[in-house]
């Protein structure tokens, strides 16, 4: 029952935030009253409140307690990148946490070890490439000053994370999906926010996180069901 309840709650709170979202992008003139600031803080935070407490409430350890870290991080990031309208230092305290939310999501996929075959090591040189020589020194270079090296720092551990997603064991593809989502969507906040800025592409960032979210957590509590059930018992 709780499942439910917070699995609605999820839903019903990232469809209605991002059809705000949709509704600054495409129809910031249609007279629509914008509600508080504040408000909006809330909404944004609501669906990682919702799956963080529905995580919580499965009374589960090993890799889900690491993925209640990735979800609490994640959720003070909503938080901070919200309230950038009345401090500087929000996007820097954003994507701090979000950092520390990616490093708990690297727990969670190397939980139980890890394994390399040709396949995944072609895939792991073309994510640490991108990350670390392509896109991380890219954003950094049209970033300012004093964040340039958070930004370097953060896009290696994005690597990292999709990395664990590639190399991980025991864990569903549902999961890997989300983690391939979470750095797309914040690829594309560095580019919003470093080389071309556009009112549409929040639409996209909030989609795709939410749907990375909600990717990540349900795959790694499927995983976590799979390896906690005992072996069938061969006749």
């Amino acid at each position: 029952m709780a499942t439910f309840f917070f699995s609605l709650l999820f839903f019903a709170s990232a469809t209605a935030y991002t059809a705000l979202c949709i509704q600054q992008a495409y129809f910031p003139d249609d007279g629509y009253v914008q509600p508080p600031h504040l408000w909006g803080v809330a909404l944004k935070a609501l669906p990682a409140s919702s799956l963080l407490l529905d995580t919580l409430s499965s009374g589960r350890h090993g890799r889900i307690t690491a993925t209640c870290g990735a979800l609490l991080f994640s959720l003070w990031g909503d938080i901070a990148l919200e309230m950038e309208v009345y401090t500087d230092l929000s996007f820097l305290l954003g994507l701090g946490s979000f950092a520390i939310a990616h490093l708990f999501f690297i727990r969670a996929f190397l939980f139980h070890g890890y394994a390399f075959t040709v396949p995944r090591t072609l895939l792991v040189l073309t994510e640490l490439g991108l990350g670390m020589f392509v896109l991380g020194p890219l954003f950094a270079q049209n970033a300012p000053e004093e964040l340039a090296l958070p930004v370097l720092i953060y896009t290696t551990i994005i690597a990292g994370m999709l990395v664990a997603a590639t190399v991980g064991v025991a864990h569903t593809a549902t999961a890997t999906v989300g983690a391939v989502l979470f750095a797309v969507s914040d690829a594309i906040i560095g580019i919003d926010e470093f080389l071309y800025r556009s009112k549409h592409h929040n639409v996209a960032i909030i989609s795709l996180y939410y749907t990375a979210q909600w990717l990540l957590v349900s795959g790694m509590r499927a995983a976590d069901a799979d390896t906690a059930a005992p072996p069938k018992k061969t006749q």
